[in-house]
């Protein structure tokens, strides 16, 4: 889970608690609480109602991602005549990352593909370019090999490849230099 997904889970965890604490406050007879919330009723109301509505915007945001997001899948099943065959996510990833690699003048190919249902929506692929040349003519090379290792393998169109190439003399420091 990234960092950052994870501070937003944390914040709103902590608003929730805060609010169910101030409304068990409100309905639970403790003599000194119900004494603070009526020294201060202004503050807490206005404090209240914010924590509300901004946990109402979250559970509804939570709404809105859960009915219209497209699910993703960690395999294709292709059905044919003779049976079904189960591709997983893993297996595309690995035979693009290779076709590249031994296609093009590239190390360190990363690939990520993301599927649906029926077909692979998108492919990610980084690398390092080895050569001199153009990055965009090489990019556009290694696009064009992504996108027909997925249609050999799936049998489906591919409606997005993306290519982030890096000139070796950027690449990481514990990247190795050779092959």
């Amino acid at each position: 889970m990234r960092p950052l997904t994870k501070v937003a889970l944390v914040l709103v965890a902590l608003l929730g608690i805060c609010q169910t604490l101030l409304i068990a406050a409100y309905f639970w007879p403790v003599a000194a609480v119900d004494t603070w919330l009526l020294d201060h009723w202004s503050i807490s109301r206005i404090l209240m109602l914010t924590l509300t509505s901004l946990v109402f915007i979250v559970f509804v945001a939570m709404l809105l991602v859960a009915l219209f997001r497209r699910s993703t899948h960690q395999e294709l099943v292709m059905t044919g005549d003779r049976g079904s065959l189960a591709i997983s996510r893993q297996a595309v990833e690995s035979a693009v990352a290779k076709a590249v690699a031994k296609e093009h003048a590239v190390k360190g190919v990363s690939v990520d593909v993301t599927m649906h249902k029926k077909e692979a929506a998108k492919v990610m692929v980084e690398a390092i370019s080895m050569s001199g040349q153009s990055l965009a003519a090489q990019g556009q090379r290694i696009e064009e090999t992504a996108r027909a290792k997925v249609v050999q393998l799936l049998g489906t169109e591919v409606k997005k490849v993306k290519v982030h190439l890096m000139p070796v003399s950027q690449a990481p420091r514990g990247t190795a230099r050779v092959l």
